[in-house]
């Protein structure tokens, strides 16, 4: 029998997963879960454990840097399951960061695919135990001390700021600005604008802001973007993030809107997790709570516009009534957190 340990930031992915290695993973079982660094470096410890499942980032740490860590401090095989998201890691940059075995979870979730699926994983943990990985603590001194660039990694962050809103969130987010020295990382918004509102936006905020203003473009590289604010322009246009860069897609609209609140607020859930901060200002409708709710279960911090300083108490409110939102806050008390979160912990580093 052999012992899996499952790192896994969502509990009803580990649930999900304790259900399926009592079931039908004839061989294996669950030794041990994984949700944080504190909870990884445990596992790493114990003499138990036989295989790593990855399957997601974890509290401060994205899925690559997941698996670097534990490739680093053990020579144990690393199976990684990944969403077919796009902006889920590829293939290559999963192996190149430690894993040796990668097995795509499916879009399309019927009970044929789910039973599918699961053979293919049961297959994927066999296969992994045959695959013998040298570590990479297991080099030269020459190599220690002159160490290749990471070169599958992209250049890390120290967070990522989401912020969405609607109806009157132009002006409240130029208060925000006003009020908010640079940080250092990138501050990406979506602002529901119709035609070419996007661009007056763009260059409004341009005006008032202490931090250099860009819109957002397919493939552009977060390692450029810390200490700038990226604003959604482009009519019909999803903005996501990825682990790298920032993408724009064609998906259908969320509660009509293109761009969504809640699509960005959600690949920051899956990409960043405790790295991120989600900001949600006032605005008509419920866009962007579901994807607060999200990234709160993905461990980051999340903040709604207060109802005394919202125009409109619509978007901020539903995700209140979620239980979404970990803060209420004006729009001055949102820029002193921001600059409390980020400066303070980037002097500290």
């Amino acid at each position: 029998m052999t012992n899996v340990t499952l790192v896994a930031s969502l509990v009803t992915t580990r649930r999900w997963y304790s259900a399926f290695f009592k079931e039908a993973a004839a061989g294996f079982e669950l030794g041990f879960e994984a949700w944080d660094l504190s909870s990884l470096k445990r596992s790493l410890e114990t003499q138990e454990t036989g295989l790593y499942l990855v399957s997601s980032g974890i509290g401060g740490m994205n899925f690559l840097e997941v698996l670097v860590f534990i490739s680093k401090q053990s020579e144990l095989p690393i199976l990684a399951v990944v969403n077919e998201d796009d902006d889920a890691p590829t293939r290559e940059e999963l192996l190149a960061a430690g894993a040796t075995s990668v097995l795509e979870f499916p879009r399309q979730h019927t009970p044929e695919h789910a039973r599918k699926w699961k053979s293919e994983l049961l297959l994927s943990l066999r296969a992994s135990l045959k695959v013998r990985r040298i570590s990479r603590n297991k080099v030269k001194r020459s190599e220690e001390e002159h160490p290749p660039p990471p070169s599958y990694l992209p250049i890390p962050l120290s967070g990522i700021i989401c912020i969405g809103g609607s109806t009157g969130a132009p002006q409240v987010m130029s208060a925000i600005l006003r009020e908010l020295p640079a940080v250092p990382v990138p501050i990406i918004v979506v602002i529901h604008c119709s035609g070419d509102d996007g661009g007056r936006l763009l260059e409004w905020l341009k005006q008032v802001s202490r931090h250099p203003v860009l819109p957002a473009t397919h493939n552009l590289p977060l390692s450029q973007l810390n200490g700038k604010v990226v604003v959604a322009t482009a009519p019909d246009k999803h903005v996501r993030v990825s682990h790298s860069s920032i993408l724009l897609s064609d998906e259908p609209e969320r509660h009509f809107c293109r761009p969504s609140v809640d699509v960005l607020f959600e690949s920051a859930a899956s990409t960043f997790g405790s790295q991120a901060v989600g900001v949600l200002l006032t605005g008509m409708g419920v866009d962007g709570a579901a994807g607060l709710l999200k990234m709160k279960k993905s461990g980051a911090s999340t903040l709604v516009q207060d109802r005394k300083s919202a125009p409109i108490f619509g978007m901020p409110g539903a995700a209140v009534a979620l239980g979404a939102a970990d803060f209420e806050l004006s729009e001055g008390e949102i820029a002193s957190f921001l600059l409390r979160r980020f400066n303070d912990r980037f002097a500290r580093t």
